[in-house]
């Protein structure tokens, strides 16, 4: 079986934790559990803090990549959509009647 690191490699994030360590300066030495003292580079987390690299790839790629699948391992038959006339009207007459509001919105 093995062994867990006792310690962990935090390179691949260092510039965010760099940035999130900078800008709370030193609450990390009140929240900081001492057990994690030994982890290289590493400090204060909040959730959210630390985000991915943008993806690369082009939505409609992807939308292809996702169509396709779902028709080669379940048998989906894409058809095209389009609105019809009566739908647009009723969310254009909503948009300003109700979402445009200052009531609706600051209700919320």
């Amino acid at each position: 079986m093995l062994e867990p690191p006792n310690t962990m490699d935090f390179s691949l994030i260092a510039t965010e934790l760099d940035r999130l360590l900078i800008a709370f300066k030193e609450t990390t030495v009140r929240e900081w559990p001492r057990k994690w003292d030994g982890l290289l580079g590493a400090g204060l987390l909040i959730q959210g803090s630390v985000q991915p690299p943008p993806i690369s790839l082009k939505r409609a790629n992807w939308e292809d990549a996702m169509r396709g699948m779902a028709s080669e391992i379940y048998s989906v038959e894409w058809t095209g959509f389009s609105v019809d006339k009566s739908l647009t009207t009723r969310a254009e007459e909503l948009t300003r009647q109700k979402y445009s509001s200052a009531a609706y919105n600051y209700k919320r």
